[in-house]
């Protein structure tokens, strides 16, 4: 993948944010059902329009764009899974 200045900061201010939103949140959307859904639907409104944002761009068709964007995250929760049993948080 070519990563351009843009993309570089994009990501890199993307994932800090995340990574302060989830240090500050993490226990709560753990054991907080309602925290957990207002965490969720936060995440994907913001999913939804970064995939909107590409649709529109032309950068690929919806069908490709949002079955790529699934699997993606698939592959995340996986990931995410996988680490939290290392840590004994099964």
């Amino acid at each position: 993948m070519i990563m351009t200045m843009n993309s570089e900061l994009a990501k890199t201010v993307g994932r800090d944010w995340v990574k302060e939103y989830m240090k500050s949140f993490a226990a709560q959307i753990r054991t907080e059902r309602t925290t957990s859904q207002a965490a969720s639907a936060l995440f994907i409104d913001g999913l939804a329009g970064v995939l909107a944002l590409a649709i529109a761009g032309r950068q690929d068709s919806e069908e490709q764009i949002v079955d790529a964007a699934i699997a993606s995250l698939r592959d995340a929760v996986k990931r995410d899974l996988r680490h939290l049993g290392e840590l004994g948080h099964k």
